[in-house]
């Protein structure tokens, strides 16, 4: 039978059929669930009596937000600003439990008064705290992996386009970097301990609720709860080959059983730019012109400051939530208007989602349902604008006499703000993510369950070239009009069992689970020129005469699809004694359509155990010591770093086409050379931790120290021709190692009922070489990134990535000519490899975190500074136009001249420079308002912040912030986005 097949719009309508059945089942169970809980509240009445009392920290500050839930059900209630707390429906034999995150929990059994005050002590390291991890939860005490867990109330109150920038500087061994700057349209860059590929896939895996997620646009920052960060072998090693790189997992926001609330929160910001390239001005410009008998222009235009608009950014959220014993629901919107600072950028967003968990047979049926919808229009900014403005000579005007704009025969100098305003660009990305989660409990400590997850994601893109622009004039191609589609399927099975025993001091957990995944992805792409008129923009594409001349291949058509499926088998086991000893594994079996035939499955496994030394009883004659546990983990994960089909032999249309009876016949043929042996990248992870907490849990921490090694590193190597295909064979070829060190801690400086003062620090350091290169070539090493001066990096054999290779820098002699070391002492500079070496490298060694948080009365200030130190910066702008050879056919910075120079750009480590710095990321001031006499109104809360500060660095460039990861860090580009510092108020409010 001929299989159905459905296209995009229909998957796309039938994705939002299945999310809103999901919706309205839920939706159901709410409505139903109120009349069970009235019937069962008119039961109970009679017997029923209320508790209330204070809640207070062991320095008799209150706690607001503790919860306090009756025994044997999910009835509750939470304290109040000033830690008060009521309790009705009480029954006979019942007892209140109250929790609070970093608090031991605390039993209380009411029978004996109906008012109780009291007081919670701090838990070392948050021990009762619920941690999410691969597919399921642990207590903190239980955790053996190196885990770092980041709350909400912990995150910087700031402007912020990603939910990823709240986590920069949080953890130690996440580095999040803007190779970007702050342009709202792009992702930051994520890395977790270094790299681990050659490919460049160091991004982590981004887990939301359970769903795997590879944009973040769908969520909102308001609506995460918690960050959870799996960074070793051991703890990641359940997700298989996608764990390679690490794991973040988001937990959103869930509904509590209370009266229904409503929260608001929204911020206004501006950016302002506050560090510019240091070119020549107008005046200086012809200044030297006149010096050098050079011809300059009459005006006096700063291209760079042209470039600019007035940036700013509205945001406001709206979230619902309440419950009942039964049911809690959630349900939250946001819109997000960000005027970005450079010329017609902007990024405009809508999220939506909504949450509901549902309780039904004696509690036994647990229901989770969750939707999500988020739609972005955007135009990114024209990043080759900012390095033409930078050498666009400022003496000339950007417009002519009569208002139209001026152009330039200078080579690769287009007038940047005719560029801009000459394109039309609408770009739109949809996002629709819905998934139920249900278990069962079969028996005690024994439960069942299942998840189904869709995921659906579209992009139409539209850009027009107006025929007016200098390149259609000096081309002649009459406007340039372009329309991409992209279209993202995913669909997502889980089943699961659970099972927990405990008998006496012996505690067991396990979990096993099945996952399918399947993803679709494809393009359709046209282009093409010629037009009449500028009126259609891109809405009129066969509109264009060079789709229709057959002597015309000035333009584009192209389609295409990929399927990737994944299938895993895991497992996992928890062994607890007397809350002392612990032990973990776990194992996933999974296969992967990417790979080749002879190497689809891989098995991945991870095991770690852990001592928590100070329950034992020759600790107890150490008081300064509150809490201390050794960790110890090994883990092995994979990598699918290859695209879909690169095993395959794949066909495809050549670019010659030939005759056939006065016909053209295209031809086709083979694009690419198989590989049935291509397999996995894998790394395998040996990681050491101690978590402790002293002097009365003043202050607590972790200390981890690891080891890690990628085998099978995939790469595109040369391939002998004519007997190969293509001249590029994807392969595996290497092994790469690192180690490094992560220490994290938290202090209580002063804790008073006025004031308070803590500080939470942490720091990393990894470094890391290549242990092996199997080239084809039979060499050790290659270059990467070839310019006009050369290949930049080296990556070889023994050596660390990231690495600048290249010439030594001696002297400029008398005549202004570059004099470089003669380091094979041969008397002559040869250009091949004889006289370069290493130089220095692009990757940071060293990351530090720190925080500061201080609270008088309702003020509430925190300071939070970030560092990289021991690396080295490209600087890629001096490089090329701190020369007086490109005057005046560029503009030159400012300093040119001073060092004597004459001779045409050369790359060397006279170019490099330290790219130490310490930054202070954000300051942030807040007051929370004294509410208690007003009802209808639970907390409030205004504050100012400021991000980006200052730096504090002896790097001349722009900022010293760049890529940390990859083949080629530490590079400073004259296409980088301005360098801003943002201004920011915002207020929250909770009814």
């Amino acid at each position: 039978m001929k299989k159905k097949s459905l296209n995009k719009s229909s998957l796309f309508r039938e994705g939002f059929k299945q999310s809103a059945i999901v919706f309205f089942l839920s939706l159901m169970i709410v409505l139903s669930s109120q009349s069970d809980v009235s019937a069962a509240s008119a039961n109970q009445k009679d017997q029923d009596h209320t508790i209330t009392g204070v809640v207070t920290d062991s320095q008799g500050l209150s706690l607001p937000g503790v919860s306090v839930r009756i025994s044997g059900t999910t009835q509750g209630t939470s304290t109040d600003i000033d830690g008060r707390y009521t309790i009705n429906q009480l029954e006979k034999g019942q007892t209140l439990i109250f929790s609070f995150i970093g608090m031991v929990s605390q039993e209380l059994d009411p029978s004996t008064a109906t008012s109780f005050d009291i007081v919670m002590l701090d838990d070392a390291q948050g021990l009762e705290e619920v941690v999410v991890v691969g597919y399921g939860s642990m207590q903190r005490k239980q955790i053996t992996s190196s885990v770092s867990t980041v709350d909400s109330e912990s995150l910087q109150k700031k402007a912020t386009t990603t939910p990823m920038q709240l986590l920069q500087g949080k953890v130690a061994g996440l580095t999040i970097s803007r190779p970007s700057g702050s342009d709202p349209t792009a992702s930051p860059s994520i890395m977790i301990r270094g790299n681990t590929s050659l490919r460049g896939y160091a991004s982590p895996l981004i887990i939301v609720n359970g769903v795997e997620v590879s944009s973040l646009d769908i969520i909102s920052p308001e609506d995460i709860e918690t960050f959870s960060v799996l960074k070793d072998g051991s703890a990641a090693a359940i997700y298989g080959s996608r764990g390679t790189n690490g794991v973040i997992i988001i937990t959103t926001k869930e509904g509590k059983e209370d009266r229904a609330t409503v929260e608001y929160s929204g911020y206004a910001s501006f950016e302002q730019v506050y560090n510019k390239p240091d070119m020549l001005t107008a005046d200086e410009f012809r200044a030297l012109g006149n010096k050098l008998s050079k011809e300059t222009g009459d005006a006096s235009t700063d291209w760079y400051d042209e470039l600019l608009q007035t940036s700013r950014n509205y945001t406001h959220n709206i979230a619902i939530s309440g419950g009942s014993s039964k049911t809690k629901y959630r349900a939250s919107i946001e819109h997000s208007d960000v005027t970005g600072i450079v010329l017609e950028s902007f990024k405009k967003r809508l999220n939506g989602r909504i949450n509901i968990n549902h309780k039904a047979i004696n509690d036994r049926l647990n229901v989770k349902a969750d939707l999500s919808a988020s739609q972005t229009r955007y135009r990114a900014p024209d990043y080759g604008a900012f390095s033409t403005a930078v050498t666009m000579n400022p003496t000339h005007s950007i417009y002519n006499e009569d208002g139209t704009y001026q152009y330039f025969s200078e080579r690769f100098r287009d007038n940047p703000i005719a560029s801009i305003k000459n394109r039309t660009s609408d770009n739109a990305h949809k996002i629709l993510l819905s998934s139920i989660y249900a278990d069962f409990k079969i028996i005690e400590g024994l439960k069942l369950g299942g998840r189904l997850a869709w995921k659906i994601e579209d992009w139409n893109i539209g850009e027009y070239e107006s025929r007016l622009s200098e390149r259609s004039i000096e081309n002649s191609q009459e406007g340039f009009a372009k329309r991409e589609a992209k279209f993202s399927y995913r669909d997502n099975y889980e089943l699961n069992a659970n099972y927990r025993k405990q008998i006496g001091k012996h505690e067991l957990s396990g979990m096993v689970n099945w996952t399918y995944e399947k993803d679709i992805y494809e393009t359709m792409l046209m282009e093409n020129r010629g037009f009449a008129t500028d009126a259609f923009l891109y809405n009129s594409i066969e509109s264009g005469s060079f789709l229709k001349d057959p002597d015309q291949s000035d333009y584009k058509m192209d389609t295409y699809k990929q399927k990737v499926e994944l299938e895993s088998y895991r497992a996992r086991l928890v062994y607890s004694y007397d809350n002392k000893y612990m032990l973990t594994g776990s194992i996933n079996r999974e296969g992967s359509s990417v790979f080749g035939k002879n190497n689809k499955w891989g098995t991945f496994f991870g095991v770690s155990g852990g001592w928590t030394i100070s329950e034992e009883s020759f600790m107890q004659t150490i008081p300064e010591i509150d809490y201390l546990k050794l960790r110890i983990g090994y883990g092995e994960t994979g990598n699918a770093g290859a695209s879909p089909y690169s095993s395959l032999a794949r066909i495809g249309q050549e670019f010659l086409s030939y005759n056939f009876r006065g016909k053209p016949i295209v031809a086709y043929g083979l694009t690419n050379n198989p590989n049935p042996n291509l397999g996995w990248e894998k790394k395998a992870e040996i990681n050491f931790g101690l978590d402790f907490a002293i002097l009365d849990n003043k202050i607590d921490g972790s200390l981890d120290v690891y080891q890690r090694k990628t085998s099978d590193l995939l790469y595109l190597l040369p391939a002998a021709l004519p007997s190969a295909v293509n001249d590029k064979l994807l392969t595996n070829i290497g092994d790469l190692y690192s180690e490094g060190i992560e220490l994290s801690i938290n202090t209580k400086n002063i804790v008073s009922e006025d004031f308070s003062w803590t500080t939470s620090f942490n720091a990393s350091y990894n470094q890391g070489k290549v242990e092996k290169l199997d080239l084809s070539s039979g060499s050790a090493f290659f270059h990467v990134e070839e310019t006009s001066l050369g290949s930049i990096y080296k990556v070889e054999t023994g050596e660390p990535l990231g690495n600048f290779y290249g010439k030594r820098f001696d002297r400029i002699d008398e005549n202004g000519n570059w004099v470089f070391k003669d380091l094979n002492n041969n008397g002559e500079m040869d250009e091949g490899e004889g006289d370069k070496e290493i130089i220095g490298n692009g990757a940071p060694k060293y990351h530090i975190g720190l925080t500061n948080s201080l609270r008088y009365k309702n003020f509430n200030l925190d300071i939070f500074f970030r560092s990289a130190l021991d690396f080295d910066i490209l600087n890629h702008g001096k490089m090329f136009y701190e020369n007086i050879n490109k005057f005046p056919n560029s503009n030159i910075y400012a300093t040119t001249g001073q060092n004597g120079l004459k001779d045409a750009p050369q790359y060397s480590d006279y170019y490099l420079e330290k790219g130490d710095y310490i930054k202070l990321e954000n300051i942030s001031l807040s007051y929370n308002f004294d509410v208690k006499n007003i009802n209808y109104i639970s907390s409030a809360r205004l504050y100012v912040s400021c991000s980006n500060v200052f730096t504090i660095t002896k790097y001349s460039g722009l900022t010293p912030d760049l890529e940390a990861g990859g083949l080629t860090p530490g590079a400073d580009r004259l296409n980088f986005y301005p360098v801003s510092r943002t201004f920011t108020i915002g207020a929250s409010i909770k009814f």
